[in-house]
């Protein structure tokens, strides 16, 4: 209710929040793979508090993730966003470009 009530029902501001969305979770995903490799090459090297340090952001990330997950009115408003989302850039996109040429 609370992103609705900022967002409205202009499809652009949907279309920017589902790109904040995915731009969120790729960078997540990075992040986890930059700590998964930070303890493959260095975990033996590292002190106890950066292990605990690790563990806490990935913890912290997956809690997240499950906030995300479980609640379904979010994703499903999310899904029924990115649907007019691409249809309006399709649309948009279509009206924009140039009439093909003539046959010779």
């Amino acid at each position: 209710r609370e992103a609705g009530a900022r967002l409205g029902a202009h499809p652009v501001a949907w279309g920017r929040a589902m790109a904040d969305a995915r731009a969120f979770a790729s960078t997540q995903r990075l992040a986890m793979q930059a700590v998964a490799e930070l303890y493959f090459q260095h975990g033996a090297r590292l002190s106890e508090d950066a292990l605990i340090a690790l563990i806490d952001v990935m913890e912290a990330s997956a809690a997240h993730a499950r906030e995300v997950n479980v609640d379904r009115a979010t994703r499903r408003k999310l899904t029924r966003c990115a649907a007019i989302f691409e249809r309006y850039a399709r649309e948009t996109r279509a009206s924009s470009e140039p009439p093909p040429p003539p046959p010779p």
